[in-house]
């Protein structure tokens, strides 16, 4: 997506959106593109496996990992904005690609069977 795509986009009154958020569509067009969905790109990074973990007191949660941490240096290699790896673990934990809830939580049992199932995420 280049300037004229961007100007074309972005001048289009049927859209109506500022040039600033046209540039922001690209990198998502390019990780479709590539992995068929930005689901199955995220996936691919647990292998397609919820991440079970039994942390027994919160202060033992962590706010980033190494793996959030990677994908985090992707995103912003190709071109996504806001995606520390603060951010990146928390969307792990809120889409379910790492369950992080206390075993002494009363969901916790239900969370693991359910990320335990034989399920595609593809």
């Amino acid at each position: 997506m280049g300037d004229k795509d961007i100007n074309e986009i972005s001048s289009n009154k049927a859209i109506m959106l500022v040039e600033s958020r046209v540039s922001v569509l690209y990198p998502n067009t390019q990780i479709v593109r590539e992995h068929g969905s930005f689901s199955s790109f995220m996936w691919g990074y647990v292998n397609h496996q919820p991440q079970i973990n039994k942390y027994k007191y919160p202060r033992n949660v962590p706010l980033r990992t190494p793996k959030a941490e990677a994908i985090s240096k992707d995103l912003l290699k190709r071109g996504f904005r806001f995606v520390g790896p603060v951010i990146v673990y928390s969307f792990m934990q809120a889409a379910g690609l790492t369950i992080d809830h206390l075993i002494g939580c009363f969901r916790h049992k239900e969370c693991v069977a359910l990320a335990e199932r034989p399920w595609r995420h593809i």
